[in-house]
């Protein structure tokens, strides 16, 4: 962020400190996340306030449900199953350069009809008044959302990073045990040949490699 000047005072303001949330696109921030292989909507939805974020209402995009993953994945699925067409609302909130979260930026965030993956949570409570259930794509608890580039005919379609995310190491572990991680990747790679030189993976290899010796 660039510093204020403070002019009819002569002084610099302080910048706002960066925000030091870890967030990888290389390693699942926990082992029990879960997440979506879903087809956008071009439609959004008013969803209510939220836990700490009392007060805020937010608008979610709407997404067909093709398939789940993840620890929570019998949970979802069978709030999945009761939705209308399969469909969710999806919230992707942001962070702010402090680290402070902020509402979404836009309701509308994917294209229409673009198959995406989305790491995220359900909300296990939502208002009675909600007709889908509510999926949160949340920074600060280092979820993230892939959406394959339509310009690259060559990167992962989201079936299969879904595919190179379970091979991923938990971040704890990656830390600490670098080697052992990028070894058991690298083995995913040589039973995934079709896939290894494809966008993103060796981004993904490289990341996963400046921890080694």
């Amino acid at each position: 962020m660039i510093p204020l000047l403070a002019l009819h005072l002569s002084v610099v303001a302080p910048a706002q400190p960066a925000c030091d949330i870890f967030r990888s696109s290389w390693t699942r921030s926990r082992a029990t996340n879960s997440f979506l292989i879903a087809r956008a909507v071009r439609d959004s939805t008013l969803i209510p306030p939220w836990r700490v974020r009392q007060g805020v209402h937010v608008y979610g995009q709407i997404f067909e449900v093709l398939a789940v993953g993840g620890a929570d994945s019998a949970r979802i699925e069978g709030a999945v199953a009761l939705a209308p067409q399969r469909r969710v609302a999806v919230v992707l909130w942001g962070t702010n350069a402090d680290c402070t979260w902020k509402p979404p930026d836009a309701a509308l965030f994917v294209t229409e009809d673009t198959v995406v993956f989305i790491e995220g949570e359900l909300r296990t409570r939502t208002a009675p008044s909600m007709l889908f259930p509510v999926f949160d794509i949340d920074p600060e608890w280092h979820h993230h959302l892939y959406v394959p580039r339509s310009q690259n005919a060559r990167g992962l379609r989201a079936w299969e990073y879904a595919q190179m995310y379970a091979a991923l190491p938990v971040t704890q572990y990656w830390a600490s045990n670098p080697q052992a991680a990028l070894s058991a990747f690298d083995g995913w790679l040589a039973a995934h040949p079709d896939l290894r030189d494809r966008p993103p993976v060796p981004f993904v290899r490289e990341r996963l490699a400046e921890r080694g010796p």
